[in-house]
């Protein structure tokens, strides 16, 4: 079990002498992914072989084998396990699983079943299933290692399918998951000592790369400091102490945010109950609950008589452009003028002013830019790619700039009082 189970090669297949026992592992892996069987790891998760491993376990696992699966097995397995010198542990060993498997299938043919959760757990340590799984890293499923590489994080189970390393969990659907299948939280495994290591918004992520907050990515300033933020725009950032530019390299992925699924799925802030959908349509919502029987959407929950427990997760807060600035002190030295050369700095002084690349030789500060010729410059092609932040006016006492108007009608007794 512990050779033929866990040592899976970087190609998916089982170990083995011979190449015919390699293909019938491959197409039977193949076979049960086109049949939905085995777990569909998802396009975020960033270990490949880890995916093999997990995939080939679950079918080794989880799944049905006909009794002639089982007899090829029992050959790659022998010839394996002679070689090593440990055919009657092996034997053993396999007897014991099979005392815990289920009775034949209703559609014909002898089936041996793998062991469920409850005996995995009753395995020995020298079995090896589960000891020799490297620990889940990122979003890659965990019901099979049930041990987690990041500090802080636990296995929680969404369903029979499907685990993830989270720093926490809870019931239901999650607005930030791929699908909406709700999450039983149950949990699988210990958690792995430490805190979690992602970082909150404008704080240093170097070290972590990975932001706390929903669709913030860890982006580089320079190589001596980065930051959490929701977008990126390489040259200055009016919300700086300093002019220093980004580079805005990512140096993580994004942290998962609200999904697709959820604008069909979840209920709307207008009064209906959510207790049945334990989720939020509107970005910053949360369910509360009020009885046993109503609960609302809502960014918060205060009013008297309501219990206010929280049902579900939180939708995540939308997160959009960066905020406009006004113009810092260093950015009048700096920062350049209407119709002036911007490749160098990077950033423009006036208002709703912008610095757009003609080409890598020149770019300009102007208020628009379309892409292609343009007529006062003798034809000549731009990119109008956006270089920085755009400039919205040098305000002096607070942004924005507001200016009072008075009005007044030509005719009347207010021309008097004016």
């Amino acid at each position: 079990l512990k050779v033929a189970w866990t040592h899976a090669p970087g190609d998916g297949t089982l170990p083995s002498r011979r190449s015919s026992a390699r293909r019938d592992s491959a197409a039977r892996v193949a076979a049960m992914t086109a049949r939905g069987l085995a777990w569909d790891p998802p396009d975020e998760t960033d270990d490949g072989a880890l995916q093999r491993i997990e995939l080939l376990s679950h079918d080794l696992l989880s799944h049905d084998w006909r009794q002639e699966d089982r007899r090829a097995s029992a050959r790659t397995a022998s010839v394996l396990l002679a070689a090593a010198g440990v055919v009657f542990g092996a034997a053993a060993a396999l007897a014991w699983v099979a005392a815990r498997g289920q009775a034949p299938s209703a559609r014909g043919g002898a089936v041996l079943r793998g062991p469920s959760a409850s005996v995995l757990a009753e395995l020995p340590a020298s079995a090896g299933v589960l000891a020799d799984f490297p620990a889940s890293t990122g979003r890659a499923n965990c019901n099979v290692t049930r041990r987690c590489a990041a500090p802080g994080t636990l296995c929680y189970e969404q369903d029979a399918r499907y685990a993830q390393c989270r720093a926490s969990c809870a019931p239901g659907p999650d607005p930030t998951h791929w699908d909406g299948r709700p999450w039983s939280c149950k949990a699988l495994g210990v958690r792995t000592p430490g805190e979690d290591m992602c970082t909150m918004e404008n704080e240093d992520c170097r070290q972590s790369g990975c932001c706390r907050q929903p669709g913030h990515t860890c982006f580089e300033k320079t190589p001596a400091w980065a930051a959490c933020r929701a977008s990126c725009t390489p040259g200055p950032s009016f919300a700086d102490v300093d002019g220093t530019p980004w580079t805005c390299r990512k140096l993580g992925p994004t942290s998962p945010s609200t999904q697709p699924w959820v604008a069909g799925a979840c209920t709307e802030s207008n009064g209906a109950s959510c207790l049945q959908t334990r989720c939020c349509k509107n970005a910053g919502d949360q369910c509360w609950k009020k009885t046993n029987y109503y609960g609302s959407c809502k960014p918060a929950c205060n009013e008297p008589g309501w219990s206010c427990e929280k049902v579900g997760t939180r939708t995540p807060a939308q997160t959009g452009a960066e905020e406009l600035r006004g113009m810092p002190a260093w950015g009048f030295a700096t920062c350049s003028r209407f119709e002036e050369g911007c490749l160098d700095s990077r950033c423009c002084i006036g208002m709703d002013m912008q610095c757009y690349e003609k080409n890598k030789m020149w770019a300009q500060c102007l208020n628009s830019c379309v892409p292609g010729p343009h007529a006062n410059d003798h034809n000549a092609n731009w990119t109008c790619k956006a270089l920085g932040p755009r400039s919205m006016g040098v305000p002096r006492k607070g942004f924005p700039s507001l200016y009072c108007f008075s009005v007044l009608r030509t005719v009347g007794y207010e021309v008097g009082l004016m």
